[in-house]
């Protein structure tokens, strides 16, 4: 965890998260980037590399979601047959959609596979991990990260946690909304029957407008607009409100020492200075009381009716041409969409490893 230390003032006012300068003082308090351990700042840089080698590819959008297909991949010849049982991953809780011969007809169809995201290769089957084109390896991953991956996008969530609080809430908003996104992509290409899901699963802050099925059932397309960025915001100035507060309270205080040390006539001057210091602060400490509850109810409000939906889970059928164009479009526009968030992380990181550089060449 990051040290927090305070600036001079020593007013405890809450913490910065923005890069407009990480590790400045805001306010009275913040995150040191010096308390980064030499492995925490590693951990940074590798990642930075990485991104840095996923935004520089050219997206890979023709592998139609079939990871998920080849976690539960058996060769034909071992299936129990049309009408048996599908196998049900030890991953996933939910029925098949499909059988079992099915997906391995589909798996051996669109062989050599075209995954290049190894934390999607390495629960591939045993049968299936020798149909895809490259044979993955954490060692190669920055080889093979590609932005048109799923799961790429995916990660851009994890990524952006992993270099908070030194990454702007927003940021960490629109990462999360692109990786929930991805993973309903993801999901709604896969053999599973998402609609077998209790509705109360399905509610969410992102709900996206279904709209016409196609042929087999699944959704010719679908658009959505999440507020999960506005309801961060709306909670980053909610944070700068509660600073606000403790800077206030903290300049109140200051005052009152000020007045009460700075009388020096005789022993009535001196109470009567020290009467109205005390004054000063139980009226600053029950403003700030007051000002605290405000916000307070304010965080634990529910969230408006209007912005919890359902989940479209409709399926999108990549096992028809149909459905693998509809994939194809629909992760094209999740790639267009991720795009700049990767690029803003990238960013971030720069940002942030290259003042903690200058805080170790300063030391």
């Amino acid at each position: 965890r990051p040290r927090v230390l305070e600036a001079d003032g020593g007013a405890m006012s809450g913490t910065e998260d923005s890069m407009k300068g990480p590790g400045e003082a805001v306010a009275g308090l913040y995150y040191d980037a010096s308390g980064c351990s030499a492995e925490t700042l590693l951990g940074l840089s590798n990642t930075l590399e990485l991104l840095r080698a996923t935004e520089a590819r050219p997206p890979v959008l023709n592998c139609f979601g079939l990871h998920e297909w080849a976690m539960l991949y058996t060769r034909q010849s071992q299936d129990p047959g049309e009408g048996g049982e599908s196998k049900v991953s030890r991953h996933q809780s939910l029925p098949l959609r499909v059988s079992s011969q099915r997906i391995a007809s589909l798996v051996e169809s669109r062989a050599p596979l075209k995954c290049t995201h190894y934390d999607a290769f390495r629960f591939f089957t045993p049968g299936a991990k020798p149909l895809n084109r490259a044979q993955l390896t954490r060692e190669g991953q920055l080889e093979a990260e590609q932005p048109g991956c799923v799961h790429a996008t995916m990660d851009l969530f994890k990524w952006a946690m992993k270099l908070h609080p030194w990454c702007p809430s927003e940021l960490v908003g629109d990462a999360l909304e692109i990786a929930t996104r991805a993973r309903l992509l993801d999901m709604r290409a896969s053999p599973y029957d998402l609609e077998a899901m209790p509705r109360h699963q399905r509610r969410s802050f992102s709900a996206p407008v279904s709209s016409s099925k196609n042929s087999e059932g699944g959704a010719v397309g679908s658009e959505s607009e999440s507020p999960w960025k506005v309801a961060l915001v709306a909670r980053e100035s909610r944070l700068e409100a509660a600073k606000a507060i403790e800077v206030e309270l903290a300049a109140a205080l200051a005052e009152a020492a000020v007045i009460r040390q700075s009388c020096t006539g005789d022993q009535e001057m001196k109470r009567a200075a020290a009467v109205e210091a005390g004054r000063m602060e139980r009226r600053a400490k029950k403003r700030a009381r007051r000002q605290r509850a405000g916000l307070s109810a304010s965080f634990d409000a529910p969230p408006a009716k209007d912005v919890i939906g359902e989940l479209d889970v409709s399926p999108i059928c990549v096992e028809t041409t149909e459905g693998r164009q509809l994939y194809r479009l629909e992760q094209e526009r999740l790639w267009r969409s991720a795009a700049p968030v990767r690029r803003r992380l990238i960013g971030s990181y720069e940002a942030f490893l290259d003042h903690a550089l200058r805080l170790a060449t300063a030391r």
